[in-house]
């Protein structure tokens, strides 16, 4: 009986053997075919990339307008973060109907220095009656919220400096249609 066993037992561990052996040489087959893929990729000249050219939009396509500007500190245990806090007015100068405005917002001092710099999304919101698209000429009102960065020199001079001795600028960078 015993003897019986210990065959069984070889001849499957032995086919197992096999099995295993052909899938290791399956994987080294395949790791070998993305190297030389990898390889191809690497040495094909830089004419071959394709570089996609970003849509030109106008400055008079979206008028933006700051009214009033706060500093919001955190007033709970969940929000930890203080804000710069700016009521804004957007409208889409265009003819299109949109889904989202991809910007960055610009704060500069009287003198013309860069204060802060931050990449805002502007976006109708999906609890607006009217819909969720911004339409031609449609005029938005929109609370933007900036975190306060206390480590910079520029969120103090804002945080501290009237709207009226500020420049604030939005620019486009993408219409979502």
């Amino acid at each position: 009986m015993k003897k019986i066993f210990l065959s069984v037992l070889s001849i499957t561990f032995l086919a197992n053997a096999q099995d295993l052996e052909s899938r290791v040489s399956d994987l080294e087959k395949k790791v070998k075919m993305l190297e030389e893929k990898l390889n191809r990729l690497e040495q094909a000249p830089a004419q071959n990339i394709s570089i996609v050219k970003k849509e030109v939009i106008p400055e008079n396509a979206i008028s933006f307008s700051v009214l009033e500007k706060k500093f919001k500190k955190s007033d709970n245990q969940f929000d930890r973060n203080d804000y710069i806090v700016l009521k804004a007015v957007v409208i889409n100068n265009t003819n299109k109907t949109l889904k989202a405005i991809d910007g960055v917002l610009k704060i500069y001092d009287n003198s013309g220095k860069e204060l802060i710099s931050k990449n805002i999304r502007i976006e109708k919101g999906m609890l607006n009656l009217t819909g969720t698209k911004i339409k031609p000429a449609e005029k938005l009102e929109r609370i933007i919220e900036i975190v306060y960065d206390e480590d910079k020199e520029g969120y103090k001079i804002v945080k501290d400096t009237p709207l009226n001795q500020l420049k604030i600028e939005f620019i486009p960078i993408s219409l979502e249609e």
